[in-house]
């Protein structure tokens, strides 16, 4: 059986947006209705979070003056289950 490493990034937003990026993020601001909207982009993929998960994930809550941070994990896949028990 074989397992894959994924490494994660994760941040909050400025309205408090939980999100998880496969790549580093950077911050993002711009004005929008004269207001400064400031949130996190990558090249990469992105996930938006359940609020709460982030301090789940790292044991403390985060916020955008945080900065981001980087999270490992390791996938293991599904075992096949689909074989019929044994009998005696």
């Amino acid at each position: 059986m074989t397992t894959e490493k994924l490494i994660s990034f994760v941040a909050v937003n400025q309205d408090g947006t939980e999100m998880a990026f496969d790549s580093v993020p950077e911050k993002s601001r711009e004005r929008v209705d004269g207001k400064t909207v400031g949130e996190w982009i990558s090249d990469g993929n992105h996930e938006i979070l359940e609020k709460g998960s982030i301090e789940e994930i790292l044991g403390h809550k985060l916020k955008w003056n945080d900065g981001h941070r980087m999270c490992l994990s390791i996938r293991v896949p599904k075992m096949n289950l689909t074989t019929k028990p044994r009998t005696f």
